[in-house]
C-alpha cells in the first residue's frame, strides 16, 4: 500500500504526485515558458487577434511592476518567465470590433489519447480579477480520424506542421460555434476546468484526466463581464508549468480502462463481490447507455465520439439483496488542519430497486471503527438515464482509506454507476444535501435555506419589520453573482444577504441567521463559508458587521440554556471587498451550540453583506482571514461595555467623582460620532469633567495567561482642557503599573479641532506582555476640565516585535489630581475585582440577555 500525504489548500496534490507520473509515462507537452524557441514540447499560439480574439502575452516577475502580471513565476523566481493578460490591457487591444471580450491562450496539437488518458497539471495565478465572467480550459477535439498508433510523442516537424495546419484552417466562427451552440460543427468543444475566485497572488496548481480518440488542442479561456466606474477592468490572470503526460493523473478515475492503470482497486476478502466496468448498459429497466462524459456532450449536441467507460454493480443473479461491493483508493488520506480535501464523483441511479450507495474514511490506526461521510440509502431512484455529481468534504490528520461501498437492493433492478471520480483541495458543500451526514450545517442555497432559521433582533421595542437575512438569486442586476464552488455545475446560484437597504431598519438592528444545532463533540470542527462585504461607494465604508456565534440551547434543543454563554469566534466590521472572499474558523461544540450568523446594521444603506457555501467539517482549521479574531474584551460598545467595568477609585473626601459612561442621545461627548459606524451619539465609551477633579477607571475582563496582547484603540479628547489618559496593568493583589499615558498637551494643535468642541479619532496600540498570573488592563481618566472617548477596543493576541507603541509620544503624568483612598476601600476594590477563566464571550450584560430573551423562541 503506498503512503500519501496530502497537503496545502493552495499546494494542490500534483506538487507532490507529479514526479510519479512523468517516471512512468511519455511528456506530451511542457511548457515552462523559459525558452520557447528552443522547446520542442512547448508549441503555443500567444497572438490569436488574427482570428479577432484578444491575446495573452509573455511575462517575467521582474517587469510585473512596469507591464504588469505576478511577481515570480510558478516556481518563486523573481526572474522566471510565465504567460499573462493584464485585464486592463485587454480591453485596450484590436480588434475592438470583437462583441464578446474573450481571451485566448491556444496550445500545442496533440495525437488522440490511449484509452488510460492523459494528466494535464498547470499552475494559476488570479489576483483581484474582479470582472472575470469566466477562466476556464477548453478541450477542442477536431473532427478527423484518430492517428496511427500514437505510443510515443510526435516528432517536432510533425507538431509545427499540424501547428501551421492549425493556423491556416482554424476557423473561430467555428470553434465559437462549438462552445456556444448546440447545432453540429467541425470541433467538440467541453469545457474541462473553470475557476473564478481570485488566488489573491499566490499561484495555484490544477490538474486533471482527460481522454479522447480525437486529435485535439486546449484553450485556455478568459470572459470578461462588463465593466463600470466602481468595477474598472484591473488585475491579471497568469499560467505556468503545463505539463501534460500520458496516464491518468493520481487519485482521479475515469473507468475507461481496466482498474490495473488507477489507484481505485476493487476491495478484496471484505465485500461479496466486484463493482465491474462497461461502456453502456444492456439492460432496459437499470444502468446508464453511456459513460457521464459522452452522455453530458450528448446532452449539449457537440458530441464527435462517444468514448468511454464507467463502473457498476451488476445486480442481477446471482446477487442478493444486501450483497456488498467496495472499491478502495491505494493512497492513503491525510489532512493537515484546515486543508482539507474535495472527492468528487458522479452517480447515476437509474432504476427501481437500488440499494445504497456510500462514501466511507476509516483510520487505518482503527481497523474497525469507520466512518461514513455520505450515503444514500434505498433511493427513490430516477426514471430517465442521468447521471448527477456527488461530493464530499475530507478531513483526516490521521491517516485514512477513501471507500465506496454499494450494495445491492431489488436484485436486477438496482444497477448503481459511478464515473469521474476526482479529489481537489478545498471544502465543497455536500451534494446532494440528503446524502451528507452533517448536512444540518452546511448549505449552498441553491435549493432553500437548508433549515436555517431567521430571526431580527431589534434594539429597541423589539423592532421585527422584514426580516434581514433572507435567500436572493446571484447576478440578477440587484445581487452580485454567488459564490460558484464550481462553475461547470450549470445551476440556478443563490445565496443568503443581510439586509442594509431597508428602510424598514434602523442603525444597529440585528438579525441572527440560525443553523440547526451542531453535533455535540469534544473534539474541534471548522466552518467554512464564503462572505461578501461590500458598499457600493468606498467612500462610505460604514456597512455594518458580519460575526459567527455560538448560542447554547438546552438538551432538548427549543430554549436557550443558562448553562453557558453566548460565543463570537469570528467578526469583521464594514467594507472589505466588493467580491466573495473565504473564510474559516474552529469551534468545539462541547454545549448543545446554535451556529449563527450575525449581522448588525449600520447608518449606510448602500451595499451587500452576503454569506454561501457554507461546508462543517471535523478538525481544526486556521483562522482566515486573520483581522477575524475576536479576543474576551473586545467591545465596540454598541450596546453595552462588553465586560469592561467603570470604576471610581475615590472617597468621600474627594470631589464628585465621575464614571466612564455609554454615550446615548441624553448623554454624550459633545458632537462626536461613534468610530465604528458614523453613529450620532452612541457606539462609544467617554469621561468629561467642568471644572472638578475626577480620577475614573475602566477596567477590562481577566486577560488570558501568557499570552501577550497587542491592545488596539482609538480615542478622542476636547479641544481644550487639562485630561490625562493612562493605560494600567491591574493584577490581582489590586496593585497596578503603569504600561502608556497621554496627556491632552502632547497632541498636536494641527490634529485639534477648532470650533467643534472636539478631536477627530486617533488610532492607538500598546503591546501588553505576558505574565504568568491572573491581571487586568485598565483606562484611567484624569481630568479637572475635560475629557477622553475611547472605541473599538481589540486585544489581539501578538508579539511585541509586530507591536510598536503607537502614537509615540509617551510622557510621564504628574500627580496633579490628590485623589485619596483608604486601606478599605483598596481592599474592598480588590475582591470586587474579578478574574474570570478565559474564554470567548460573545457579549454580557444587556446585549447577552437581548440574545437570550429575543431567542427564547427559534427553535419553537
Amino acid at each position: 500500500m503506498k503512503q500519501l500525504i496530502i497537503a496545502g489548500i493552495f499546494l494542490p496534490i500534483t506538487l507532490q504526485l507529479s514526479a510519479r507520473v512523468s517516471e512512468q509515462n511519455a511528456v506530451r507537452m511542457n511548457c515552462t515558458f523559459e525558452k520557447k524557441e528552443n522547446n520542442t514540447e512547448c508549441q503555443y499560439e500567444l497572438d490569436v487577434s488574427k482570428y479577432g480574439i484578444k491575446s495573452w502575452k509573455d511575462g517575467q516577475g521582474g517587469n510585473s511592476y512596469w507591464l504588469g502580471g505576478p511577481g515570480t513565476d510558478a516556481s518563486g523566481d523573481q526572474s522566471g518567465s510565465y504567460v499573462y493578460a493584464d485585464l486592463a490591457a485587454i480591453v485596450e487591444q484590436p480588434p475592438e470590433e470583437v462583441s464578446t471580450t474573450r481571451a485566448w491562450f491556444v496550445s500545442m496539437t496533440l495525437p488522440s489519447t490511449q484509452p488510460v488518458g492523459r494528466c494535464l497539471t498547470f499552475s494559476f495565478n488570479i489576483n483581484d480579477a474582479t470582472n472575470i465572467d469566466k477562466f476556464q480550459l477548453l478541450q477542442i477535439d477536431l473532427n478527423e480520424p484518430p492517428t496511427e498508433s500514437e505510443d510515443k510523442p510526435r516528432s517536432a516537424d510533425e507538431n509545427a506542421n499540424i501547428n501551421r495546419n492549425l493556423s491556416r484552417t482554424m476557423e473561430t466562427k467555428e470553434i465559437l460555434r462549438s462552445i456556444e451552440s448546440t447545432a453540429s460543427a467541425i470541433y467538440q468543444s467541453k469545457t474541462l476546468w473553470s475557476r473564478i475566485d481570485d488566488t489573491n497572488g499566490l499561484w495555484v496548481e490544477a490538474q486533471l484526466s482527460y481522454s479522447t480518440p480525437n486529435t485535439q488542442f486546449f484553450i485556455f479561456e478568459i470572459i470578461l463581464s462588463d465593466s463600470s466606474a466602481s468595477k474598472p477592468y484591473r488585475g491579471y490572470v497568469a499560467l505556468d508549468n503545463i505539463l501534460i503526460q500520458d496516464g491518468s493523473c493520481p487519485m482521479d478515475c475515469n473507468f475507461d480502462t481496466n482498474l490495473d492503470n488507477y489507484s481505485w482497486k476493487n476491495v478484496q476478502d471484505e465485500d461479496d463481490f466486484d463493482w465491474t466496468l462497461s461502456h453502456g448498459s444492456l439492460k432496459t429497466a437499470t444502468g446508464p447507455l453511456q459513460d457521464q462524459e459522452s452522455s453530458a456532450l450528448a446532452d449539449s449536441g457537440r458530441q464527435l465520439s462517444t468514448a468511454g467507460g464507467y463502473a457498476y454493480i451488476d445486480s442481477s443473479y446471482p446477487r442478493h439483496e444486501g450483497d456488498k461491493a467496495m472499491l478502495v483508493l491505494e493512497d492513503y488520506i491525510q489532512t493537515e488542519p484546515g486543508l482539507p480535501l474535495c472527492f468528487s464523483f458522479y452517480i447515476n441511479l437509474f432504476g427501481s430497486g437500488l440499494g445504497s450507495l456510500k462514501v466511507v474514511l476509516q483510520d487505518t490506526s482503527n481497523k474497525t471503527d469507520k466512518t461514513v461521510l455520505w450515503s444514500l440509502e434505498k433511493p427513490s431512484g430516477h426514471p430517465r438515464d442521468i447521471w448527477n455529481r456527488g461530493q464530499v468534504t475530507l478531513s483526516s490528520q490521521q491517516q485514512a482509506q477513501l471507500y465506496i461501498e454499494a450494495t445491492v437492493g431489488d436484485p436486477g433492478h438496482g444497477d448503481v454507476a459511478i464515473d469521474t471520480l476526482r479529489i481537489e483541495d478545498g471544502p465543497c458543500v455536500p451534494q446532494p444535501p440528503e446524502a451528507a451526514q452533517l448536512r444540518d450545517s452546511s448549505c449552498n442555497f441553491n435549493e432553500d435555506l437548508c433549515g436555517y432559521l431567521t430571526q431580527n433582533i431589534g434594539i429597541e421595542n423589539g423592532n421585527q419589520g422584514a426580516p434581514l437575512w433572507h435567500r436572493v438569486r446571484g447576478g440578477d442586476n440587484v445581487y452580485p453573482r454567488g459564490h460558484i464552488s464550481d462553475p461547470l455545475l450549470a445551476v440556478e446560484d443563490h445565496f443568503v444577504v443581510f439586509d442594509v437597504k431597508n428602510y424598514q431598519h434602523r442603525p444597529l438592528d440585528r438579525g441572527f441567521l440560525i443553523a440547526p444545532k451542531l453535533p455535540l463533540s469534544k473534539q474541534q470542527y471548522c466552518v467554512s463559508f464564503w462572505y461578501f462585504m461590500g458598499t457600493d461607494f468606498t467612500v462610505s465604508p460604514y456597512l455594518g458587521t458580519l460575526r459567527v456565534l455560538l448560542i447554547p440551547t438546552n438538551i432538548t434543543g427549543n430554549q436557550i440554556s443558562n448553562g453557558a454563554q453566548p460565543r463570537v469566534v469570528w467578526s469583521l466590521t464594514n467594507h472589505q471587498e466588493s467580491k466573495w472572499m473565504f473564510a474559516q474558523v474552529s469551534v468545539v461544540p462541547d454545549y448543545p451550540y446554535l451556529l449563527t450568523f450575525e449581522g448588525i446594521r449600520a447608518s449606510n444603506v448602500r451595499g451587500i453583506i452576503g454569506v454561501d457555501d457554507i461546508t462543517l467539517f471535523p478538525g481544526s482549521c486556521p483562522l482566515k482571514p486573520e483581522k477575524a479574531e475576536i479576543n474576551y474584551g473586545d467591545c465596540s460598545f454598541e450596546y453595552d461595555t462588553c465586560g469592561w467595568r467603570p470604576v471610581n477609585p475615590g472617597n468621600a473626601l474627594d470631589t464628585r467623582p465621575q464614571d466612564w459612561r455609554l454615550a446615548s442621545r441624553n448623554n454624550n461627548f459633545g458632537s462626536l460620532r461613534d468610530h465604528t459606524f458614523k453613529l450620532d451619539s452612541s457606539g462609544y465609551v467617554y469621561f468629561d469633567t467642568i471644572n472638578i477633579q475626577i480620577k475614573s477607571w475602566l477596567i477590562s475582563p481577566g486577560l488570558q495567561q501568557n499570552t501577550g496582547f497587542c491592545l488596539q484603540f482609538y480615542y478622542a479628547t476636547t479641544v481644550s482642557g487639562e485630561a490625562s489618559l493612562e493605560l494600567k496593568r491591574q493584577y490581582g493583589n489590586g496593585t497596578t503599573s503603569n504600561l502608556w499615558a497621554l496627556q491632552h498637551s502632547d497632541i498636536p494643535a494641527q490634529k485639534l479641532i477648532p470650533g467643534s468642541g472636539v478631536t477627530e479619532w486617533f488610532y492607538a496600540q500598546i503591546f501588553v506582555p505576558p505574565i504568568t498570573s491572573e491581571s487586568a488592563i485598565l483606562f484611567e481618566g484624569n481630568s479637572n476640565n475635560g475629557g477622553f472617548a475611547l472605541d473599538d477596543i481589540l486585544l489581539k493576541i501578538s508579539e511585541e516585535s509586530s507591536c510598536t507603541t503607537r502614537p509615540a509620544y509617551r510622557t510621564t503624568i504628574e500627580n496633579k489630581f490628590k485623589i485619596f483612598q483608604s486601606e478599605d476601600q483598596k481592599q474592598q476594590q480588590h475582591q470586587s475585582l474579578k478574574f474570570p477563566t478565559f474564554q470567548l464571550f460573545a457579549a454580557s450584560g444587556r446585549e447577552g440577555k437581548a440574545i437570550q430573551e429575543e431567542s427564547q423562541n427559534i427553535m419553537k
